[in-house]
């Protein structure tokens, strides 16, 4: 497997989750970091991958119910009332002194996104396959940098047209999708 790190790493924030009305699953929307960014507004999407507010890139993620959940709680503050999946990994890997240093979405192959954990325990560096959904949710609760590929980015933008039905309907949910809706989909 090829370093996840390798080649220009954009940094992200945590922008929304949105609720894709015409499947009914949850979107979590990453944006480019910028100065004085606040996760979980709900503000500044235009267009898949290309710029959001002030010229800065947005990542839709597609992800499961479960979770879009602990995300959201996270966003909120909210402390579930006993440790769900994400709370116990960030407790086993505290116990065990492995700092997660960062998360990175490095690839994007048919249709998946792939990430990885960047761990640190001592002076060793390692590298964790994850799903991009699960990493996200675990750098939220271990304030982790987070990161997406540029790579990405150019082959979300170098993909072929839409081939299929609901490609062309997602496509055009989000073509269409006015900031001020944002609101009516929230999870």
């Amino acid at each position: 497997m090829r370093d996840p790190l390798q080649g220009r790493l954009v940094p992200m924030q945590v922008k929304t989750l949105l609720l894709d009305p015409a499947q009914n699953t949850p979107v979590l929307i990453l944006q480019e970091s910028g100065a004085e960014d606040e996760p979980g507004s709900e503000d500044g999407i235009e267009d898949l991958a290309s710029a959001g507010e002030e010229g800065r890139r947005i990542l839709p993620i597609w992800i499961g119910l479960f979770e879009a959940s602990a995300i959201q709680m996270q966003l909120e503050g909210t402390e579930p009332p006993r440790p769900l999946t994400h709370d116990l990994m960030a407790d086993l890997l505290e116990s065990l002194d492995v700092q997660l240093i960062a998360v990175v979405i490095h690839s994007l192959e048919e249709g998946t996104f792939y990430a990885s954990l960047r761990l640190q325990q001592g002076d060793e560096l390692f590298d964790v396959d994850a799903r991009p959904s699960d990493a996200v949710a675990l750098a939220l609760r271990a304030d982790a940098e987070l990161f997406v590929g540029e790579q990405v980015f150019a082959a979300l933008t170098s993909r072929p047209e839409p081939e299929t039905r609901r490609d062309e309907e997602l496509k055009r949910w989000f073509e269409n999708l006015d900031p001020d809706d944002l609101g009516k989909y929230t999870m």
